[in-house]
């Protein structure tokens, strides 16, 4: 919603705006017109952690390492940012050839993220880089079990095998680059580890039509002109040979005196950026009395929060705990219907929570529900117990559909792919919140919950502290075992 004062919602919606619009110059190429953009919205809320991310990619994409590194100093501060932010950081240890400082960052996301291909994938490039064929050979290979199209896989075992420089070696590399082209055909780099291959089977007509599509795609890729002019020669056609030598020392010097003149013009630009902000910052009008208070730094505040995939149980345990005593944080905006007779217990204004991570605070004293997926987005100053509902994720699929189609709406998710990514996005939010210093985090089985109701009442005293439920004893009382549906194919079409 928008802010109430109309020159900060002007002002918020200027901003978003900008952000949107960076997003799609990076993804569109524009590095330069996006990081404008990217360090006005990062400046004006540093504690974005989305805003610090993506100014941090757009930063290493530009070769502005350093910048990007002191961007991502501020990430590893944040929940649920701490795995992008070893992954820029692995980019640029790459970048700047250090392989064993990209394997550390690369290593400690793995931990939390073992089967990730995001991950995977740029560890399979790094043992490569490090000579280490059986790992990257292992990694690549497990990148492509859980994606069988993967084509950045295939040319990393591709360029594996041509390091071996066997003949059994080369032709498996020629095989997995076609392979990786019929999946990527733009990726200037499998056409070049195909060409590689054909030339040292001496397959040299068949060598200059791979190496020559590299170049097609990619004019900068010195190797390509290198081995294209061995195969001229080996052909004897030494004056376009010749012309390849030219062209890849023309371009060599161009990259290189181009780069440094690049970087020196973007850290000016940049610097008077920043300039002018401040400039700006310090002509605006003093702050009231009043806006002095509210931009004052707040101390830390401890909060209860119940957490959950949606439809795993959390509304049952917000009607549990408030009959203990406690208040509840809740707008009532969504009202009870079949889905969930006793209501939904939500605060619609939690879901800003990307957006304006100090917006809990309204919230101090009371218990928030507060889905899983947006968990990483708390202030990570605060102190928070959180109650996770686990339910099967079977079911919770299988009540999500039934809530959808209750609605009029077609289902158009496959449930066994739902299911297997909700399963993932618990254990990854549980890894990491059950070593965070902030969290106490106390998981409810949903199930047993409504089986045994006064057992689990126990767990949340003691989880929750002496004298913290005055009314516990009403607690367990509000467990309808009738409202427990969707757990097999033929329980009724209705969801709790």
């Amino acid at each position: 919603k928008p802010d109430q004062d109309p020159s900060k919602a002007a002002e918020s919606t200027e901003r978003e705006n900008k952000w949107n619009l960076a997003r799609a110059c990076l993804y569109g190429g524009e590095e330069e017109q996006a990081l404008a953009l990217l360090e006005e919205c990062h400046a004006a809320i540093p504690e974005r952690g989305d805003y610090a991310h993506m100014l941090a990619r757009c930063q290493s994409h530009l070769g502005l390492y350093d910048e990007a590194e002191a961007t991502l100093e501020g990430l590893l501060d944040k929940f649920g940012k701490k795995d992008k932010a070893h992954l820029l950081r692995a980019r640029i240890a790459t970048e700047r050839k250090d392989h064993h400082k990209a394997l550390e960052h690369l290593q400690a996301v793995e931990a939390e993220l073992p089967e990730d291909n995001e991950v995977l994938l740029p560890l399979a490039r790094t043992w490569l880089s490090l000579r280490n064929w059986k790992q990257a050979e292992a990694t690549a290979k497990k990148v492509i079990e859980r994606d069988p199209e993967n084509a950045a896989a295939r040319f990393v075992l591709a360029r594996i095998f041509l390091h071996q420089n066997t003949e059994d070696a080369t032709q498996t590399a020629q095989d997995y680059a076609l392979e990786g082209i019929g999946y990527q055909f733009g990726n200037a780099r499998g056409h070049f580890q195909l060409g590689v291959s054909l030339f040292r089977q001496e397959k040299f007509e068949e060598a200059v039509t791979a190496l020559a599509n590299s170049l097609r795609l990619d004019r900068t890729l010195a190797p390509a002109y290198r081995y294209l002019a061995q195969a001229f020669r080996a052909l004897g056609r030494e004056d376009e040979a010749v012309q390849c030598d030219i062209e890849r020392q023309m371009h060599r010097q161009q990259a290189s005196e181009g780069k440094a003149k690049r970087l020196a013009r973007l850290r000016k630009e940049s610097a008077e950026r920043a300039a002018e902000r401040a400039r700006i910052e310090a002509n605006k009008p003093k702050k009231t009395e009043t806006e002095e208070m509210d931009a004052k730094e707040i101390p830390a505040m401890d909060f209860v929060l119940v957490s959950g995939l949606p439809r795993s149980g959390t509304s049952l345990m917000m009607q549990m705990l408030e009959a203990g005593g406690l208040d509840i944080m809740t707008d009532q905006e969504r009202k009870a219907d079949d889905d969930n007779p006793k209501g939904y217990y939500e605060w619609e204004e939690i879901r800003q929570l990307p957006r304006n991570p100090r917006l809990i605070e309204k919230a101090e004293g009371k218990v928030i529900k507060v889905i899983s997926a947006l968990l990483p987005h708390l202030p990570p100053k605060h102190r928070y117990k959180i109650i996770f509902m686990r339910r099967p994720v079977s079911e919770v699929v299988r009540s999500q559909h039934t809530m959808i189609t209750n609605l009029g709406k077609s289902v158009k998710t496959d449930a066994e792919h739902l299911e297997k990514n909700q399963e993932r996005h618990v254990q990854q939010i549980l890894e990491r919140f059950a070593q965070s210093p902030q969290v106490e985090l106390l998981e409810v089985d949903y199930p047993e919950l409504v089986k045994a109701p006064q057992a689990w009442v126990q767990h949340l005293q003691d989880f929750l502290g002496a004298g913290k439920l005055p009314e516990a004893a009403a607690m367990a009382g509000v467990v309808d075992p009738s409202l427990y549906r969707n757990r097999g194919e033929n329980t009724p079409s209705k969801t709790a």
